[in-house]
């Protein structure tokens, strides 16, 4: 199966499963999720664009103060696709390292006195 050719709703609803945050929305995968402040959201925005371009694949973003919400389809397959499973898993992985950044390796440790 091409990653452009349509999901069925059966494919659709068992590859879903591994996306808890994301639902099915007519031909389109949704998912919102809110930050402590604007800047965050928008850094969100930012990373999963950077992505996007990357795949050619580009979602519609709405932002609203402290909130984002993705709305993922392939227009020419005029629904969800493999593609856009795979941005789904992409912008989830971003959010979680947004969430738990880890700590700079390059930092040495602070001594304790």
């Amino acid at each position: 199966m091409s990653s452009k050719e349509l999901l069925t709703d059966a494919e659709v609803k068992r590859m879903i499963v591994d996306l808890p945050h994301w639902r099915k929305d007519g031909k389109e995968l949704t998912r919102t999720v809110e930050f402590p402040q604007y800047l965050v959201a928008i850094d969100f925005v930012h990373l999963v664009a950077e992505i996007a371009e990357q795949m050619n694949h580009h979602p519609d973003i709405e932002i609203s103060r402290d909130r984002v919400t993705l709305h993922l389809t392939t227009q020419s397959a005029k629904g969800i696709t493999a593609r856009d499973m795979e941005l789904a898993h992409k912008v989830e992985e971003i959010y979680q390292e947004q969430l738990n950044p880890e700590d700079d390796l390059d930092e040495e440790p602070e001594e304790e006195a």
